[in-house]
């Protein structure tokens, strides 16, 4: 017996089972706060140690029937009797040693985790909150599931951390959502969720995957300044009003996927997404058409070039539209580069003006016959012919005649094209 109380005797000293000694931090178990949470008295801590899981489901708390559909009852397993919280909850700067489960819960109260640590997975699938919710500065060591939540106040996640991964599918946000400057360490799953107002994830950094794949953003969303870290962004099939890129970061291999998104305007710069595009005709035109709603023209070039550089490189040596891609591209850069056409008259005029004068194939119409043209004589002669004016102070010997007249008629095609393809980029 003695031997048993001296090796009980740490444990019976220390604050609490799986707390450090040395923490000044009071130790609350969670049996207290769901006795509280049962009573409907108001729960309010801060700078606490919970220890042990915290879950309502055992709970004797009035419910409330909720309409569920067969996917969420017999897949989500999410209750139809929702088991109501009138207490108002706020732990503050605290930490929660053990599992959080308030899957399925109504709050009709404040809802306050702020600066809250939860060290296990934290479920909160399903839960409705009607007022404001707070997560502002919480840390989510294991995963975190919002799936199928109601958020109906404003709710703040902003410079929240989540570990793990955060599951946000189906979640609805009838109030503004704010996750500004929070850290996305593992797979942050939005799909299916609705924004009814402005969403912010402004200086947001993703170093997961980021699912946005059926999302409704009803207002303006927010991604200015955000990073995106060997991250797969992908907003396929989403519908979104205004989305703000500006100024966001895509690093280490990132991709932005936008195969049949649905946006009224998008607020980016080619630069900044142009090497993570994920290839789609259609996802490409659009974004050109958009570039060109908003007046980033210089955009909406660069844009459409790549899209015919990639679609050249997709098809096979043995289509005849490979080719004709391949003299579009350097005639005149898929008419949008009129510095190519340029280049080309530049190397067609050195091209004959060297063959004239090698060959001497030119002479002056008032001169020596045998006397041949030097470089810049023959130069001359190139442009004029390449130009089509034609000062007929030189002509082509006989046999040299067929040269001449291609060179013209590429001369005339080539400063047609340039006329083209210039006021194509400046005359919108």
């Amino acid at each position: 017996m003695i031997l048993a109380l001296v090796l009980l005797a740490p444990l019976l000293s220390s604050p609490a089972v799986g707390a450090a000694a040395d923490d000044p931090r009071p130790i609350v178990p969670a049996s207290e706060i769901q006795a509280k949470i049962e009573r409907g008295e108001p729960v309010a801590y801060d700078g606490v140690i919970v220890v042990g899981d915290l879950d309502i489901s055992g709970l004797d708390l009035p419910t409330k029937h909720v309409e569920r559909t067969e996917y969420e009852i017999y897949i989500l397993h999410l209750i139809e009797e929702a088991k109501v919280i009138e207490s108002s909850i706020i732990i503050k700067n605290s930490e929660i040693r053990g599992t959080v489960s308030f899957s399925g819960s109504q709050f009709n109260g404040i809802a306050s985790f702020w600066g809250v640590q939860f060290s296990g997975n934290a479920d909160f699938s399903g839960a409705q909150f009607n007022g404001i919710s707070y997560f502002y500065s919480a840390k989510f060591s294991g995963d975190a599931d919002f799936s199928w939540a109601e958020f109906r106040g404003y709710v703040f996640f902003n410079e929240a951390q989540f570990d793990g991964n955060a599951d946000f599918s189906w979640a609805e946000f009838s109030g503004y959502a704010l996750f500004n400057e929070a850290q996305f360490n593992g797979n942050a799953d939005f799909s299916w969720a609705e924004f009814s107002v402005d969403a912010f994830f402004t200086e947001v950094q993703f170093s997961g995957n980021a699912y946005f794949s059926t999302a409704q953003f009803r207002e303006t969303s927010y991604f200015n300044n955000a990073l995106f870290n060997n991250t797969n962004l992908i907003f396929n099939d989403a519908k979104i009003y205004i989305l703000h890129l500006s100024d966001s970061t895509l690093e280490n291999g990132s991709t932005i996927s936008l195969e049949r998104t649905d946006y009224e305007r998008m607020y980016v710069h080619w630069d900044q997404i142009k090497d993570g595009f994920v290839y789609n005709g259609e996802a490409y035109l659009a974004l050109v058409r958009n570039f060109k709603t908003i007046e980033y023209f210089e955009d909406a070039d660069s844009c459409y070039y790549q899209y015919r550089r990639e679609r050249q490189s997709m098809r096979s040596w043995l289509e005849r539209a490979k080719y004709v891609d391949i003299l579009a591209w350097l005639t005149c850069g898929y008419g949008v580069r009129p510095g190519y056409t340029l280049g080309l008259g530049f190397f067609s005029v050195l091209t004959s003006s060297l063959y004239y004068w090698r060959t001497g194939a030119i002479r002056r119409l008032k001169g020596n016959e045998e006397e041949s043209a030097n470089f810049w004589d023959a130069f001359y002669f190139s442009t004029m012919t390449f130009t089509t004016v034609g000062y007929g102070d030189w002509y082509p010997l006989d046999r040299h005649r067929k040269v001449v007249m291609i060179e013209g008629i590429i001369g005339w095609l080539t400063l047609s094209l340039f006329l083209v393809t210039l006021a194509n980029v400046i005359i919108r």
